[in-house]
């Protein structure tokens, strides 16, 4: 998925990856203050900057054990965001402002 594909998309609610999708781009998701829902998929390798920033409305996410890079500020100002990972711990490509705005996640989940 390319840079900006849902950047400012304020009236999108939820949404489904299909499994070919294994790269969200930079700032794909940016702004979608409707966002409630979210599924990844297992084939999903990457998270780009600011990916999901502002998403307000996002309150869980699950990240597969695929996922080895997250860029950063990736899920900034998504205050009400609880993050599954079903890593058990932070893979060292993983930004470390990834969760700046520092929300709780529960790894190997």
């Amino acid at each position: 998925m390319g840079n900006n594909a849902f950047y400012y998309c304020d009236s999108l609610t939820n949404i489904t990856l299909p499994k070919s999708v294994t790269s969200i781009g930079d700032w794909a998701f940016y702004y979608c203050i409707s966002l409630k829902d979210i599924t990844l998929p297992e084939s999903l390798t990457t998270i780009g900057d600011y990916a999901f920033n502002d998403c307000k409305s996002l309150t869980s996410i699950t990240l597969p054990e695929s996922l080895t890079i997250i860029g950063e500020f990736a899920f900034s100002y998504c205050f009400n965001l609880t993050i599954y990972a079903k890593a058990f711990s932070k893979p060292d490509g993983w930004d470390d402002n990834w969760n700046y705005s520092d929300r709780p996640v529960f790894w190997g989940a």
